[in-house]
């Protein structure tokens, strides 16, 4: 009601943007599209934990 369009075309825009998104990430080259998907089925890893981690490999401490 407020922006006076249907739901009809709300939801037919949203789907040309979905699908011009999808698009434009099938363009993309190898080594961004593997860069892309690294943590596609992972969630990003804690910030913290990471530091830790890397702190530890490099004092050589495990």
């Amino acid at each position: 009601k407020r922006s006076k369009q249907s739901i009809s075309s709300i939801i037919e825009t949203y789907l040309s943007a979905l699908k011009n998104t999808k698009e434009n990430q099938e363009d993309l080259n190898s080594r961004t599209k593997e860069l892309y998907g690294i943590f596609e089925n992972k969630p990003l890893p804690d910030k913290k934990e990471l530091r830790k981690q890397f702190h530890e490999k490099n004092t050589g401490r495990s």
